[in-house]
């Protein structure tokens, strides 16, 4: 009879650690994917593998892991991560390659944070207040425009989604752009708005702009360590003098 490598208290747990529905919702970019891809199968890992399930489902689960995220860091060129082929039993490598993925999770999430970063700034509450004023400059321009009611009624609502944006700790540049050019292409539609909105819209670029300098300058600032200048070279002694006959003169000189 074969034994049955699965008892009774483990068939109320899941039998896989990635779904296909799972699979669906990864993010597009390789990168985040792996990223996402590994938390999820580690997180499930670790809910299914208890004091009361087995050690052949706990086994079963761990070996799978392995397999899964070594495939999936080579498929999303995440880094070398291999399954640990080179022991006798795989599970002698888990805790090593466990390791290796979240210093390859880790290193990947610094580097896509610093891009993000790069497309972000967080505003001073100065700032957010003069953008503040320039928001109502944009809605009163809406108003006052010839653009009929449902046009405006879709602008205004543009501009309250660029409120909560500009009020969040960080802005994201895509979105405040993106709303900021829509307002501005449906300028061309409305007569009565053209006085104001260019003005608010270009202040609100130049206000954001300013931010996003001032926060540069200061991580430069605070990243790199003051260079103070090396000291001058020593000046290189004179060579001794020569007579022509390739002796000092002072030899000459009978003291």
């Amino acid at each position: 009879m074969v034994r049955r490598w699965m008892d009774d208290r483990d068939r109320k747990k899941p039998m896989e650690l990635i779904s296909a529905e799972d699979y669906e919702l990864l993010p597009a970019h390789p990168i985040d994917r792996f990223v996402a891809f590994e938390e999820l199968c580690r997180t499930n890992l670790n809910a299914a593998i208890t004091n009361e399930t087995s050690q052949a489902f706990d086994r079963m689960l761990r070996l799978e892991y392995m397999m899964l995220v070594s495939t999936a860091a080579e498929e999303c060129g995440a880094g070398d991560l291999q399954f640990p082929t080179n022991y006798e039993d795989p599970l002698d490598g888990l805790t090593n390659f466990m390791l290796a993925a979240t210093a390859i999770t880790t290193r990947q999430r610094l580097r896509r944070a610093g891009a993000r970063d790069q497309h972000s700034v967080q505003l001073g509450v100065k700032t957010k207040a003069r953008l503040g004023q320039q928001l109502d400059r944009l809605r009163e321009a809406i108003k006052e425009s010839n653009l009929s009611n449902a046009h405006k009624t879709r602008l205004l609502t543009k501009v309250d989604d660029l409120a909560a944006e500009l009020s969040r700790e960080r802005i994201s540049f895509a979105k405040v752009f993106g709303i900021l050019g829509f307002v501005g292409a449906a300028m061309v539609g409305g007569t009565g708005m053209l006085a104001d909105a260019p003005e608010a819209i270009a202040t609100i670029t130049s206000l954001i702009g300013a931010d996003k300098a001032a926060e540069e300058a200061e991580a430069e600032r605070l990243g790199s360590p003051i260079r103070r200048p090396l000291p001058p070279p020593p000046r290189a002694l004179p060579a001794p003098t020569q007579s022509p006959y390739g002796r000092d003169l002072d030899d000459e000189i009978p003291f």
